[in-house]
């Protein structure tokens, strides 16, 4: 009997022992789309907390929500992602298991998610549409998906198979355009039916696959995503430089050093470029591969320093070194000194102590070469400051004569900014031949230069002073002389003249010019010759087409003003003035 007892009490003890050893687990607060009402989500979350007690030791509200705030405060605001909020709170609260839920109201029905993350980051997610669902049928299908999650083997429900999913490295991933969470991941999936997985990582290519499960198959899938690469061209000036990646020397086909200009394929990811190069400077450079093509990458290379010795007299052995206009150095009581300059440039090298420089050397020195300059004539300072005055008053002389030019210029730019040009010539209508062209500074004035040659025949004047003959007078007279011409484009015979806004050009107007010349006249008839002042004055209208043609009809006289009195023997030369009706020309202006 004694034995019996004991039996029944060892079972006791080991049954409640059992009962009270459950998993450690959270429960993160349930996401609700599109299910506002309070009530039901109040009622669905005191469901699941009530199933999940029965295989788990669900920690409280308040210790979820304070681990939560301890997680913000101990991660940084750049790195605070949900997942890693949810990784520093399980190990907090020291919890073996973390539920996370998702109540999505389709329009269709509910679209149930549940997703059990273990400590070994192990995710397994069992989904479900439940039609036209309600409070009651929603809490069935809950209860069904959080039993199949229990602690131990998970349970296949009827229709369904387990599909375990692995990956290297770790994968997001994507169950028939759904996204399911991330490597390794258990899924809870209908049998029979294709199943579209795709699995994405920052830096690789992605992996599809189609799967195809039985009813309670249990399938498991490990992927290993292959690293992408992109193709990138290093180039160096100069060229043949050792090329190194993350430490790595580059090596080519001949399993020589890999040198510049050279074609690399790298995975994705940051990488560190290293070029080497005798003589040259290391040079290192980030290299971000994101991309297919990145292109050409060109490096210039720093040449390594070369030594400059600088020769100086004895009493400039205290000389400040300048270089390019920077001071590197004195000579500190030597007489000649090392200096390290950069290499291949031109270096403009000048030596300078109180009063007195030396003349500019120009040198180059190569990578870790040796040059030396030497200086023996000095200038004294004061002198060069006196030329420098005197250069600099003559610079400004002539900057102010050049000013003075350009403001000349300027003016007579002004001055003919407006100005045209007239040619008008005279045809055969009265045996001569003749041309005018004027030079306007303004509609209404123009200065010119006439010349003409005319042939013509005058009768005998009714008194002859001497050396009379009987017969009349065939002449040519030869002229070439200036004119002054006055426009009046708004001149209106019998009514003055009209107000306008401004003068123009191309439009018909009167015109009133004064001419003055000098020539020659040969009579013809007897061979006789006579210097001649031709002057006088014409009054015309002129008729102007837009193109510029123009059509003159004037009335005018003029006084040849004959030297030799011979000339006065014919009435053309014997009175003060000729007057004549129909000086008609063509003109052109432009």
């Amino acid at each position: 009997m004694k034995q019996v007892l004991l039996l029944i009490f060892v079972f006791m003890i080991s049954f409640t022992l059992k009962a009270q050893i459950k998993p450690t687990a959270m429960l993160l607060p349930i996401y609700f789309v599109d299910l506002d009402k309070k009530s039901l989500q109040g009622s669905l979350n005191n469901f699941v907390k009530t199933e999940l007690s029965n295989y788990y030791d669900l920690k409280s509200e308040k210790e979820v929500e304070q681990a939560r705030d301890a997680a913000v405060d101990q991660i940084s605001s750049e790195n605070c992602t949900e997942e890693a909020c949810v990784k520093v709170m399980g190990e907090l609260l020291d919890v073996e298991y973390t539920f996370s839920l998702e109540i999505i109201d389709t329009g269709e029905g509910w679209d149930l998610s549940v997703v059990r993350q273990d400590m070994d980051r192990v995710t397994s997610r069992r989904n479900e549409l439940c039609n036209e669902c309600s409070l009651s049928k929603a809490r069935k299908s809950l209860a069904g998906i959080l039993t199949a999650l229990r602690p131990g083997e998970m349970l296949i429900q009827r229709g369904k198979a387990s599909l375990r999913l692995e990956s290297t490295p770790r994968s997001q991933v994507f169950l028939d355009g759904r996204e399911q969470g991330k490597t390794p991941l258990d899924l809870s999936v209908n049998a029979r039916v294709p199943l579209e997985i795709f699995m994405v990582a920052e830096g690789y290519n992605d992996f599809a696959e189609e799967f195809i499960l039985k009813p309670g198959e249990k399938r498991k899938k490990h992927a290993k995503l292959t690293r992408k690469r992109g193709n990138i061209r290093i180039t160096s000036n100069p060229p043949k430089a050792s090329i190194y990646v993350d430490g790595i020397l580059e090596m080519d086909d001949q399993d020589k050093d890999l040198l510049t200009p050279a074609d690399l394929r790298l995975v994705y990811g940051q990488h560190e470029l290293k070029l080497q190069l005798e003589k040259y400077e290391v040079a290192t450079k980030t290299l971000r591969i994101n991309k297919k093509n990145l292109g050409t990458k060109n490096i210039t290379l720093k040449p390594k320093p070369g030594r400059l010795i600088v020769r100086v007299p004895s009493e400039f052995k205290d000389a400040l070194i300048i270089i390019n206009g920077r001071e590197i150095g004195e000579m500190g009581g030597k007489i000649a000194k090392v200096f390290e300059v950069n290499a291949n440039v031109s270096l403009e090298v000048q030596v300078k102590q109180g009063d007195f420089e030396g003349d500019v050397e120009i040198v180059e020195v190569g990578p870790e070469k040796i040059r030396k300059v030497e200086f023996n004539k000095f200038s004294d300072l004061r002198l060069v400051e006196l030329r420098k005055q005197v250069e600099l008053r003559d610079r400004q002389d002539s900057l102010e004569a050049e000013k003075k030019r350009k403001e000349q210029f300027e003016k007579i730019r002004k001055l003919f900014k407006n100005t045209r040009v007239e040619i008008r010539t005279f045809g055969r209508f009265i045996d001569s031949e003749a041309y005018a062209l004027y030079f306007y500074f303004d509609p209404r004035f123009a200065i010119g230069y006439i010349k003409g040659n005319q042939n013509n025949e005058s009768n005998l004047a009714s008194t002859c002073y001497n050396d009379c003959s009987h017969e009349p007078l065939k002449y040519r007279i030869e002229a070439k002389g200036y004119v002054m011409r006055i426009r009046y484009s708004n001149f209106i015979l019998f009514r003055g003249i009209q107000k306008q806004s401004s003068p123009r050009y191309m439009v018909d107007s009167w015109g009133l010019s004064l001419f003055s010349a000098s020539g020659k006249l040969t009579g013809q008839t007897y061979g006789r010759s006579s210097k001649i002042k031709p002057s006088g004055m014409t009054i015309d209208y002129v008729w102007y087409w837009e193109n510029g043609i123009s059509l003159l009809l004037g009335y005018g006289f003029v006084n040849y003003n004959a030297e030799e009195d011979w000339t006065q023997n014919w009435e053309t030369f014997d009175g003060p003035s000729d007057w004549s009706w129909g000086l008609f020309n063509i003109g052109y202006m432009f």
